[in-house]
């Protein structure tokens, strides 16, 4: 733009003012010279000039500043550069992701289980097992139970499996089972499938190829609500409950997890299942005393009965067991009301007067924007009702004005990769929202939503496949895994430990990285 071309708008701006100042109501042309002074206010007329004179020797000065200032805002600004090790084994972690994309050839390409047994035969996968990952935010427990434990509970005498209905069950007492059910033993040595029972039934309970291969997220969801179905029964007794979340607690121990956070429908025997989430809390802190359990009450958006009883529930046993910490309304949010239509009976649950001191207040972690609708509204809802953080938040893009919000209240996003890509809301995981909403400073964490039916557990795996799209350094990593304990919803005095266990085992991440190569 030339010096002149600047003055001509400056002088145009003022006459169309002048000239609009004689009409009232406001006109066309006043809003036009309203525009015209918007565009001066914002033009840095001083950088203008200033880059008029560039030359070979402040080029470099101006560019780094130019970089300087358009990173401001990314999730990491703050954060202190990497030690002179970490940059070392980050230099190897960057190494160990070029081996993994070669070119054309990258996995991310690939269908997803064929690329899956790459990126988790990878070097760099075997890597990020080692790292400290801090908390799991986003997790349902009926599709975290370990594939290979469902399989073996299986094998229980009180085990049975509907092959009309294509579901398992427990009946401790043979007297109570339901009519077309058949031990699963029965079934091993009668059926036609006899020793590749096991084999149907991991078909039957993982998402195959085949149902993932639609393009549209609402024919994958079909597939994938059924797998509920399949093992929701498995896991009635207090045997198998425990049995699965101490299982998946030892694991995501392993994987350098330090808090779970469980999202579970809590109908029924409700006593007895928090008893049972009760023990093994009490049973993690004899293996690992920082580790924390927490809680989340989740339930479908299909039935105002179900979700006003689980409200009332919730309420109620958030005053004794403290590591019940929260409410969530799940389901596909393109196929069920939204949580507008719930907002009447969230209002007054959030409303009820109570008297009496409690350890937790009336938290929400709300799924929202686990879609590519734009006319989707539910991110609206979930920030007005106060959400502590949301759920996927794959959409928030498409709602930019949110985004400031989300920041300026310190809302966390739950950030599950495999599960996006795998139903469907992004084909190729190198344009997930993430990166714009790490780009705006949003405080991001990864969880991996319900891995079981993906044919994976825990974490890694989702940290991997994010280096590998999002050309993830040290730097955030660490910053993604810090964002997860700060956002976790167990209490703050909790969090000491887990802080302190997170940057020792940081520095024994880097120094075995360093080590090994």
């Amino acid at each position: 733009m030339k010096k002149e071309t600047f003055f001509i708008i400056v002088l145009l701006s003022i006459t169309l003012q002048g000239v609009a100042a004689q009409a009232r109501p406001k006109t066309w042309i006043e809003g036009l010279g309203e525009s015209f002074t918007s565009v001066l206010n914002n033009f840095n007329y001083e950088y203008f000039i200033n880059n008029r004179n560039l030359t070979s020797d402040n080029y470099d000065e101006k560019r780094a500043a130019l970089i300087k200032e358009a990173n401001e805002d990314y999730f990491t600004f703050d954060v202190p550069e990497l030690t002179e090790k970490e940059q070392r084994a980050n230099d190897i972690i960057q190494d160990l992701r070029e081996q993994v994309v070669q070119g054309d050839h990258s996995p991310l390409l690939l269908p997803y289980y064929e690329g899956k047994k790459l990126i988790s035969g990878s070097n760099l996968h075997q890597a990020i097992r080692k790292m400290p990952k801090g908390a799991h935010l986003h997790l349902h427990s009926s599709a975290a139970y370990p594939l290979d434990l469902m399989i073996q509970l299986t094998y229980k005498d009180d085990a049975y499996y509907n092959i009309k209905e294509n579901r398992l069950s427990t009946f401790p007492n043979k007297a109570a089972v339901e009519p077309g059910f058949h031990k699963c033993n029965f079934l091993r040595k009668n059926w036609k499938f006899g020793k590749n029972f096991d084999r149907f039934l991991r078909n039957k309970i993982l998402l195959t190829e085949d149902e993932m291969k639609s393009q549209e997220s609402s024919e994958v969801w079909k597939s994938f609500q059924d797998k509920f179905g399949v093992i929701g029964d498995l896991f009635q007794t207090p045997e198998n409950i425990r049995a699965g979340l101490m299982e998946i607690c030892k694991r995501a121990l392993n994987d350098g997890v330090y808090i779970v956070e469980f999202r579970q429908n809590i109908s029924g025997n409700f006593t007895q299942k928090l008893k049972s989430y009760q023990y093994v809390q009490r049973e993690m802190k004899k293996i690992d005393s920082a580790f924390e359990i927490a809680l989340i009450v989740a339930v479908g958006k299909n039935n105002k009965t179900e979700i006003k009883s689980q409200l009332d529930v919730y309420n109620q046993v958030r005053k004794t067991y403290p590591f019940v910490t929260g409410f969530d309304l799940v389901g596909e949010e393109d196929a069920l009301p939204s949580i507008y239509s719930f907002k009447d009976l969230i209002l007054d649950a959030m409303n009820q007067d109570d008297d009496e001191q409690t350890e937790n207040d009336f938290n929400v972690f709300f799924h929202a924007g686990e879609t590519a609708d734009r006319y989707n509204e539910n991110l609206y809802d979930a920030i007005l009702l106060g959400t502590k953080r949301i759920g996927h938040g794959f959409g928030i893009l498409l709602h930019p004005g949110l985004i400031d919000k989300v920041i300026e209240e310190d809302i966390g996003i739950e950030i599950c990769p495999i599960s996006n890509l795998v139903l469907g809301y992004t084909l190729d995981m190198r344009w997930h929202p993430i990166r714009t909403l790490m780009n705006r400073g949003v405080s991001v964490a990864i969880s991996s939503d319900d891995p079981t039916f993906y044919d994976y557990d825990n974490l890694s795996l989702d940290f991997t496949y994010g280096i590998i799209a999002w050309q993830l350094d040290l730097k955030d990593l660490k910053q993604l895994a810090l964002n997860s304990i700060k956002q976790s919803s167990i209490h703050e005095d909790l969090k000491t430990k887990v802080y302190a266990k997170f940057y020792k085992e940081w520095e024994n991440f880097i120094d075995t990285i360093n080590v090994s190569t």
